[in-house]
């Protein structure tokens, strides 16, 4: 028993050094002391590898776990405020390692590497959660919000992704102007490869269809083996207009601008502003 007591007693002289809470020596007067001590050590076993591998914890940081544990257990036994105490643990490492992260990244463009104000961004966080309303109120930082998060983003599309859509106008300017390539009023592309003699479906109706869909420079990002399923209200809109212009057994190649494909949303393969080209066949009209 005599080793075990010196031992806490240095374990809390050098977490007192660290600036952690004490909770006290280890004293060994009776049997319950004695179980008490030998339970806590058993109910610890494995959890090291648990802290590692399923809470992801690095242990060059133990004593910060071990201060944390400290804290949360000495707190009152009013389960309301340590509830409040955890989730503000817990929604402040979320908010400032994900979800500020994130939308920096959204507004500002993944590879900026530009963060918004941290110090600010946590203010306004807990002005809003108490309902403070001493710099703005609530609807007016909504709308603040709206309005610049659309300026940053817009100019980080034009900074990362605009050459994208001059490649793509330039790439269907020159594709307009080949034999036998229709467009229509949308600024969608067509090229008949095969003309069918089935029914034309409606944008309400459901199809089938083998495609295979490419980037201007070649790059195929999707293609089919056998026929799909789909609904034309569940596609981008140069599907749509496009597939009303088809009779079944009709094979068209289209080239799709960005405003009438996935606009400026990014999709891996498919950046924003992409021109895209694809290649249809209209297998049926589904019942």
């Amino acid at each position: 028993m005599k080793k075990i007591s010196v031992f806490v007693c240095s374990a809390a002289i050098l977490l007192a050094s660290c600036g952690s809470p004490k909770i006290g020596k280890v004293v060994m007067n009776d049997a319950v002391d004695t179980v008490s001590y030998t339970m806590g050590m058993a109910r610890s076993n494995g959890f090291l590898p648990y802290l590692v591998n399923q809470m992801g914890v690095d242990t060059t940081y133990l004593a910060d776990f071990i201060k944390g544990f400290i804290e949360g257990a000495q707190m009152s036994e009013d389960s309301g405020a340590q509830l409040a105490y955890f989730a503000g643990l817990q929604i402040g490492q979320q908010e400032m390692n994900e979800a500020f992260t994130a939308l920096s990244s959204n507004m500002f463009g993944s590879e900026s590497g530009k963060l918004m104000n941290k110090t600010n961004y946590m203010n306004g966080f807990l002005d809003g959660v108490q309902e403070k309303t001493h710099i703005v109120n609530r609807p007016r930082a909504e709308a603040i919000t709206d309005s610049l998060f659309n300026i940053f983003y817009a100019e980080a599309m034009e900074s990362q992704y605009g050459a994208n859509r001059d490649a793509g106008r330039e790439y269907l300017a020159k594709k307009a102007k080949e034999n036998g390539v229709v467009a229509t009023g949308s600024g969608l592309l067509y090229k008949v490869l095969k003309e069918g003699k089935g029914a034309k479906p409606k944008a309400t109706d459901k199809v089938s269809v083998k495609y295979r869909g490419s980037l201007i420079d070649g790059t195929v990002f999707d293609e089919t083996s056998t026929a799909i399923s789909l609904s034309l209200t569940s596609v981008i809109k140069g599907w749509t207009e496009a597939l009303q212009l088809m009779s079944v057994g009709s094979k068209y190649e289209l080239y799709i601008p960005y405003e009438l494909g996935y606009g400026d949303s990014n999709n891996g393969v498919i950046q924003p502003y992409s021109a895209l080209i694809f290649e249809v066949e209209l297998v049926e009209i589904e019942k």
